[in-house]
């Protein structure tokens, strides 16, 4: 679960390799990724951004897998 994921970002250097992640994403991932982090819902990103629902859900998903990769490939790095 994303949320779950993201609970662990309390300290400053996790925080940071969060927001680098999010950094690497596109324009219109990057925008889902904030407005999801802003508590809106599906069909709020859906209707801010001009997408489907189905296309918000399945990229918050894709956008998941890529930030945990991305995020635990920077914390093996940095073992």
């Amino acid at each position: 679960d994303l949320d779950n994921h993201f609970d662990r970002f309390i300290n400053n250097d996790n925080l940071r390799l969060l927001i680098e992640a999010i950094q690497n994403l596109n324009e219109i991932d990057k925008s889902i990724m904030f407005l999801y982090l802003e508590d809106k819902s599906h069909d709020e990103i859906s209707e801010i951004l001009g997408i489907s629902k189905t296309n918000v859900g399945t990229k918050i998903n894709r956008i998941r897998i890529f930030l945990k990769k991305k995020i635990n490939t920077q914390n093996h790095g940095n073992k």
